[in-house]
């Protein structure tokens, strides 16, 4: 009986091993066949656009860790492979490189792999997240280069470089610190966060690089008001309001119209009128003369420099051809624009009446544009335009 027991015990245990032996030889047999199939797989299968051609260049330029990268990602080869065959090439900043070939700024990939790399390299210093996102801002903005080359740029001005940015040429980074001394000025003034974006908004919509530039160096004069917006025809300057060394955009050369020199010019809406006024009466056509219109920054003296409303393309001065300057107040040509030129948009800058208001003595010759509306206004209730800023801050 126990004979018979050992002997099944003894097959039983047979049967196992063999069976054991089966399981191991098959999971080998599994394993080499997976290692053998896997020698054989192509990782880059899933890579869009690849080829055997393509599959060598990549397999050359690309590093071990960039061949990962690129399968886990599964980055399309059109991407990134313009620029693979370059030595600065770096497959993680692909999206970067992009950018900036998208903005047209780049015509060599040279160049643009090394500032993609640059900024890059300076974010990750800087930021711990939304690197591409920050990328993307400073791209778009054209903000890349002074991002890179200037250590005094302040991340948290970005808003502010990118409303000053488009004043700048190409690779002028100045911008930089430019701002940062206009916002430490305005902040000197008593500006906060919000009124300096809102007071940047303005005056660069208006003036340009240097033109700013002059009207910034009155930011910490606290008695001195910065015009934000120099091109509205209701402005008006005087010692304490201050423009810089703005020049309108919209200047015209005046012609068919009697004046002392021939080079003079005018803004383009005024000039219109200017031309209605002078055609709608014979007297005024034949006799009246422009003595002064626009007159630029450097040719004003320095007491009027970014203080005088010639500058500003809407101020004229006439006189009569047949009558000495000092007698003009006399003469019909004087009376028929008191009583008609707010018919196109001009009224008398500084009436007798109005002295103490506008601190400037009377003078028959001083007319301003301001537009027609505004013209019509001034001239029925009899005011100026200080007057009219006045009711319009209240």
């Amino acid at each position: 009986m126990i004979k018979v027991l050992y002997n099944k015990v003894g097959d039983f245990m047979k049967k196992t091993f063999q069976t054991s032996l089966l399981f191991i030889f098959i999971i080998a047999l599994f394993i080499g066949a997976f290692f053998t199939i896997n020698r054989k797989y192509d990782r880059f299968y899933r890579v869009k656009g690849i080829d055997n051609d393509k599959r060598a260049i990549i397999e050359q330029y690309l590093s071990e860790s960039e061949q990962n990268y690129l399968v886990q990602n599964q980055i399309p080869l059109t991407a990134f492979f313009d620029y693979v065959e370059y030595d600065q090439f770096d497959l993680r900043n692909y999206r970067i490189y992009n950018l900036l070939k998208d903005t047209g700024r780049y015509n060599d990939n040279n160049t643009l792999l090394t500032i993609g790399n640059d900024l890059q390299k300076k974010i990750a210093k800087n930021f711990t997240s939304n690197n591409y996102a920050i990328a993307q801002t400073l791209i778009e903005d054209d903000l890349e280069y002074g991002y890179i080359n200037n250590d005094d740029f302040n991340s948290e001005d970005i808003n502010l470089y990118a409303l000053l940015r488009p004043l700048y040429g190409n690779n002028d980074i100045s911008y930089v610190d430019d701002l940062n001394n206009y916002k430490e000025a305005l902040t000197k003034r008593g500006l906060n966060e919000s009124d300096i974006v809102s007071f940047m908004t303005d005056v660069v919509s208006v003036y340009k690089k240097n033109s700013l530039k002059q009207l910034m160096t009155q930011a910490e004069n606290t008695s001195m008001t910065l015009i934000r917006k120099p091109n509205a025809l209701s402005m008006y300057l005087n010692a304490s309001r201050y423009i810089g060394s703005y020049v309108p955009d919209d200047l015209v050369l005046i012609q068919d119209i009697k004046r002392y020199r021939y080079a003079m010019y005018l803004r383009s809406d005024a000039y219109k009128k200017l031309t209605e006024m002078c055609k709608a009466d014979k007297t005024i056509n034949s006799r009246l003369v422009i003595n002064k219109a626009y007159t630029k920054y450097a040719s004003l003296s320095d007491e009027e420099k970014g203080h005088s409303e010639y500058q500003l393309g809407l101020t004229l001065s006439f006189t009569d051809r047949y009558v000495d300057y000092g007698s003009f107040d006399e003469t019909k040509v004087s009376s028929w624009l008191k009583e008609n030129a707010y018919k196109y948009g001009f009224v008398l800058r500084y009436p007798s009446e109005h002295a103490d208001k506008t601190g400037h003595a009377y003078d028959a010759h001083v007319y301003r544009f301001v537009g027609v509306k505004l013209a019509k206004k001034l001239h029925e209730q009899n005011k100026v335009l200080e007057n009219y800023q006045e009711e319009s801050e209240e």
